[in-house]
């Protein structure tokens, strides 16, 4: 019988580093992270452990571990995302407080660093302005108000009927329609941060 000898090659979502890198490139970025360590989880970590169960001989190989990005974005109270979404919730928030706070809580940090290099080897450098903007994602009021005044009961009840968690509408919700007049509260207690919406879908 004929051998031959082959190579597989997983080609993910490429990494961004542009000129300047805002939030776009950092929910980009952080996914591409995650997709590498879900990877490594499968290829690496996963097959050790099959090989291990049934008794098969395995020669351990070297892969980058990226771990400590992920907590990097993702621990729970300092992670960056939870960092931003603090920031993002406070009436006085600023861009500048959320630098503020990942500098803080993240100066020990060998994955975050302050003094910028434009050397791609160093990594990438994200341009915070605008990222508590960016993070709402929220609705323009005249656009809210619009087509909660629909006379579409299907796109009124979008504007009007609490979703669930993952964003669908329960049958017993569908049929309680919300009058018309909707208190201007609803569309900011709805709202979720970008981010928190991100790390959610990942996770699921």
């Amino acid at each position: 019988k004929k051998v031959a000898a082959s190579i597989g090659i997983l080609d993910i979502a490429g990494f961004e580093n542009l000129q300047v890198n805002s939030f776009g490139q950092l929910c980009i970025n952080f996914v591409n992270e995650r997709l590498q360590n879900f990877m490594n989880d499968h290829v690496f970590r996963n097959e050790k452990r099959l090989y291990i169960d049934e008794g098969i001989p395995w020669a351990d190989t070297d892969f980058k571990n990226n771990e400590d990005i992920i907590d990097t974005f993702w621990k729970k109270n300092i992670g960056l995302f939870d960092l931003l979404d603090e920031e993002t919730q406070f009436k006085q928030g600023s861009d500048a407080g959320f630098v503020r706070k990942v500098t803080t809580n993240h100066a020990k940090s060998e994955i975050i660093v302050k003094t910028r290099n434009d050397d791609p080897v160093f990594g990438v450098w994200y341009d915070c302005h605008g990222f508590l903007d960016k993070n709402k994602d929220t609705l323009n009021d005249d656009l809210f108000d619009c087509m909660k005044d629909s006379t579409n009961d299907f796109i009124r009840d979008l504007f009007t009927i609490k979703k669930g968690p993952t964003g669908t509408i329960s049958e017993t919700q569908f049929h309680l329609r919300q009058p018309k007049k909707v208190q201007r509260e609803l569309r900011s207690n709805n709202a979720m941060q970008l981010s928190t919406e991100l790390g959610k879908s990942l996770k699921e």
